[in-house]
């Protein structure tokens, strides 16, 4: 019996198995080739052009909203000024110097992809919304460029028809531009929206002095993972509007303050640049707020007061929401919670809420802290966080083995801050990525913070399980795209973290134990065990160099990793009834008088005194 070592393994299976972290490639489909790995000729001949593009189809604003975040929109009587200013940029002549692009920017929560929504629904209205495109960090497909451009042509295409022929022209003279594995996302939307665009403008160029451009809104671009890509996508953008002013076609771009962004966007003369925060006003949110108040007060099964809140305590929200309306949805939430741990009516809640800190962080503690006592709290609550596209609850309890209802009783507690869906298999969304950010950073979530750990242990199992059959569980087609990415990423996250391999090896030897024995062994289950050793060696060689500058002690070098002492470890993974058995005592007959022995000294002498034994 023997065995490749970790990264020269063969790509075996099916398509979907070499998905994603199988054998992946640079740059930004590194996450998702699934849907490109077949031979694009052979896939491009015969088809027809919505095929060929291959569009998310819940991508625009027409999708889902409870679905497919973010669920945001305008109220009646809000963001006026705002939307009058974008309306009036859109309707102004293509014989004029006028930007091509409108860049609306803010930070978390002040309503960006509520104005974007309002303006493509106002301008499909119109019919002059060509598409739009409304990115989500951690909504799989939609938190990355790969299907991108092909999902703005598909709408372009059915928005002005006489742009299709040339799209599909394209496409089949260059296969290649159906996917950023071949071809870059700058020179994608150069083939299949601009020129396309472009060479239909003669024919329509009455109707656009007439009308005014047609409109592509991009909502949330800095929740895209490729920077490097949207950077010179954004580049590209510019130059070619430079060359070609006349081009009847504008952008919407909305999003935070980031760098690549800010960067590109801000002293270009073809920008037109919007702060949404000072384009928010009291007022807004007041209107907003008792527009909210009033449908809150509808829904209760318990009416209350028809005077309450009083408008001194709508002005003391207001000046607490601070021009933030996803905090404003928040604590409305949290305020009119039927299922609060504190048992209060809303108006006996209204002061705890108005006592509260005006800051994501707290208000997300304050959210989530009642409930970590529930079975499986930390262990779901990772799930959600770490996932790269929404899961189901029946996906969640798949990976994490305990059944929806344990999943269900959590989730339900947290209707403030995720949306939780009225079945087992819609997936779960967050109201906001901020509350994504928050879970993924350990400086500010502390003890609620996403462990690894959890998915990981989840999906290498459920990944070996599929292999070579059909699917047997909820969670198999994501387990299968990232299944290796999350067991990587878990690894590397304690390289430089010896103690934490320490406290975790265990659980590691039994995740490895279980999916050894779950399945055949196939060059998957080495690849998994390879990955392993691979960041062993890694930890003992970080720490040979730490304790290089440690007084001389009688102990025994570090054991390098031998061939015998991989088959060793690969023993004990087989084996696991003996690891557990062996005494936990044995291990405190090598600790380092320092307390600075690495984990892999501890457990390489364990392991042999266990082959010893």
């Amino acid at each position: 019996m023997s065995h490749t070592p970790s990264g020269f393994l063969p790509n075996v299976g099916s398509i979907s198995h070499d998905a994603c972290y199988n054998s992946p490639p640079a740059g930004p489909d590194a996450r998702n080739t699934a849907s490109h790995t077949l031979t694009l000729p052979s896939l491009v001949h015969g088809s027809d052009l919505v095929t060929l593009l291959n569009p998310i189809l819940d991508a625009s604003h027409t999708r889902n909203m409870k679905v497919s975040p973010p669920n945001s929109s305008c109220f009646p009587g809000t963001r006026l000024k705002v939307t009058k200013k974008i309306r009036s940029w859109m309707d102004s002549s293509l014989l004029f110097a006028k930007p091509h692009i409108m860049w609306v920017y803010g930070y978390a929560g002040c309503g960006k992809s509520a104005i974007a929504q309002e303006m493509a629904r106002y301008f499909a209205g119109e019919n002059r919304l060509a598409a739009s495109f409304f990115f989500f960090r951690g909504a799989g497909d939609r938190s990355r460029v790969t299907r991108f451009a092909t999902t703005v042509a598909s709408q372009v295409a059915a928005a002005i028809p006489a742009t299709a022929e040339m799209i599909e022209r394209a496409v089949k003279a260059n296969p290649g531009l159906l996917t950023t594995r071949n071809t870059s996302l700058a020179d994608q939307f150069e083939h299949l929206v601009y020129r396309p665009i472009n060479s239909v403008k003669w024919d329509k160029f009455a109707a656009s002095l007439r009308h005014g451009p047609f409109l592509i809104v991009l909502d949330g671009v800095d929740e895209c993972e490729n920077r490097e890509e949207v950077g010179v996508f954004i580049d590209r953008m510019i130059e070619f509007f430079d060359q070609k002013p006349r081009t009847p076609l504008r952008f919407l771009i909305t999003s935070r303050v980031e760098n690549h962004i800010h960067q590109r966007l801000h002293s270009s003369k073809q920008v037109r640049l919007v702060d949404l925060v000072k384009h928010t006003s009291n007022k807004d949110i007041m209107c907003a707020l008792e527009a909210a108040i009033a449908k809150e007060k509808r829904g209760r099964l318990l009416a209350c007061d028809k005077a309450w809140p009083s408008f001194e305590d709508k002005v003391k929200l207001v000046e607490h929401i601070g021009g933030s309306y996803i905090f404003m949805a928040t604590i409305l939430k949290r305020l009119f919670d039927p299922n609060g741990a504190d048992s209060l009516s809303p108006m006996e809640r209204l002061p705890v809420v108005l006592g509260m800190n005006p800051d994501f962080d707290n208000l997300y503690k304050a959210i989530l802290e009642p409930w970590q006592h529930l079975p499986y709290f930390l262990d779901i609550i990772s799930i959600v966080g770490l996932a790269l596209e929404p899961l189901s609850i029946a996906q969640i309890g798949d990976i994490l083995d305990i059944g929806t209802v344990a999943v269900a009783k959590v989730l339900l507690n947290l209707h403030a801050i995720i949306q939780i869906p009225g079945d087992d298999h819609t997936p779960v969304t967050l109201w906001h990525t901020s509350l994504r950010d928050f879970l993924c950073c350990p400086d500010r979530a502390r003890h609620l913070v996403a462990r690894k750990k959890y998915i990981a242990y989840g999906c290498l199992p459920l990944s070996a399980a599929t292999l070579g059959g059909p699917p047997r569980s909820p969670a198999t087609q994501y387990t299968t795209r990232f299944g290796k990415g999350h067991w990587t990423e878990f690894l590397e996250s304690m390289d430089n973290n010896p103690s934490m391999l320490n406290i975790e090896f265990e659980g590691i030897v039994v995740c490895l134990h279980k999916t050894f024995s779950i399945s055949p062994i196939t060059e998957f289950h080495f690849w998994a065990f390879d990955t392993l050793l691979l960041h062993l060696a890694g930890v003992a060689k970080s720490a040979a160099k730490r304790e290089g500058d440690l007084p001389s002690s009688t102990f025994p070098p570090l054991p390098s990793l031998t061939d015998s002492l991989k088959w060793t470890l690969l023993y004990t993974v087989l084996h696991p009834e003996e690891w557990q058995a062996f005494p936990a005592g044995r291990t405190h007959q090598v600790a380092h008088p320092s307390g600075l022995i690495s984990c892999w000294r501890v457990r390489s002498v364990q392991i042999h005194l266990m082959a010893i034994k």
